[in-house]
């Protein structure tokens, strides 16, 4: 084994692996920015209006199907102005974005019929009569030899 001398190595002979593995320092972030007193006390900042989701969003996640299937089977619980509008925009003629607060409000108390709806229990069909024991039929016999078959004990084996 050759013992190691620098001076056979130069650092110039061999590119700088340590460099290229090392992590490099962050690059510096721009400091956030935020609105002046004045210009929030004027108005010129503002903010889109967030529409919260209600309970229709989230139940039925924006799609009226199940709703409108429901509305159409009892037409009894529902009332008539859900029926139209979620026909509206089960049939793409209105989009759930563009419905007023009134149409949401309206989708929302449907969203709770439909949630309490129980159907009514079914009723019972009635107790049958019990059937009357059937009776035995006859055996007649055609022959003697039927005859004597027919009128002997049973036996479980031919041998016994």
């Amino acid at each position: 084994m050759r013992p190691f001398r620098p001076s056979t190595y130069s650092a110039s002979a061999k590119p700088d692996i340590i460099s290229e593995l090392s992590p490099k320092p962050p690059e510096p972030t721009k400091p956030p920015t935020f609105p002046s007193l004045e210009s929030l006390l004027v108005g010129e900042v503002s903010t889109p209006p967030v529409r919260r989701p209600g309970l229709f969003d989230s139940l039925f996640g924006g799609r009226p199907d199940a709703l409108l299937q429901d509305a159409l089977d009892h037409p009894q619980q529902y009332d008539e102005r859900l029926v139209i509008l979620a026909r509206d925009l089960y049939e793409k003629r209105k989009k759930l974005e563009d419905c007023t607060k009134e149409e949401r409000d309206i989708l929302n108390l449907g969203t709770i019929d439909f949630a309490q709806f129980r159907p009514p229990p079914k009723t019972k069909a009635p107790a049958q009569a019990p059937r009357p024991p059937r009776e035995q039929p006859e055996l007649i016999a055609t022959s003697e030899s039927d005859a004597d078959v027919l009128n002997s004990e049973v036996r479980p084996y031919w041998w016994a």
